[in-house]
């Protein structure tokens, strides 16, 4: 089950996570910050989920849990270094919903990102698996559920980054 949040609560997420702590906030579930990673040609980063990890297999965005006394921002650019060895700037969110898993809640946040230094990861790098693909590629994959709404928006409407989104990178 997902529920959507526009893209104003979005925004007004964003204002106040970036600059309150994830501690002060009584949360019921797991908060997750997500790139989406375009490359020139429109293709999308996505990331195969290791074999000791939940959901083995699936493939996502890459990213990962926000932790105690972290911003939203902060939490997507250590995630992006540590899974892909580059450093990124992460932009506004772009989505965000809460996915309902049979053993977990999760608030996804989606970002647009884009790598700034470094070389992007190519099929398999640190023992983890990388894949370039265009939105309308990603049904081939085995996307995990949560990710299936930005995917169905990225497909829909040109969801391409335009210069304005580029605008409030860090």
């Amino acid at each position: 089950m997902r529920w959507g949040i526009t893209s104003a609560s979005a925004r007004r997420i964003s204002r106040s996570w970036d600059t309150n702590r994830v501690s002060a906030l009584p949360l019921p579930f797991l908060v997750v910050c997500a790139g989406l990673i375009f490359r020139e040609d429109g293709s999308l980063l996505i990331a195969r989920r290791p074999p000791h990890a939940w959901m083995p297999g699936w493939w996502e965005f890459p990213g990962g849990k926000l932790e105690a006394n972290e911003t939203l921002k902060a939490c997507l650019a250590r995630e992006i270094r540590e899974e892909l060895s580059v450093e990124a700037a992460v932009g506004r969110i772009f989505h965000a919903l809460i996915h309902q898993y049979p053993d977990r809640r999760v608030l996804l946040l989606f970002h647009r990102c884009r790598i700034l230094s470094g070389d992007p990861p190519g099929p398999a790098h640190g023992g983890l698996e990388f894949s370039w693909a265009r939105p309308s590629e990603l049904s081939s994959y085995q996307m995990l559920p949560a990710d299936q709404e930005i995917i169905a928006m990225l497909i829909k409407e040109d969801q391409s980054p335009r210069e304005e989104d580029w605008a409030d990178m860090n």
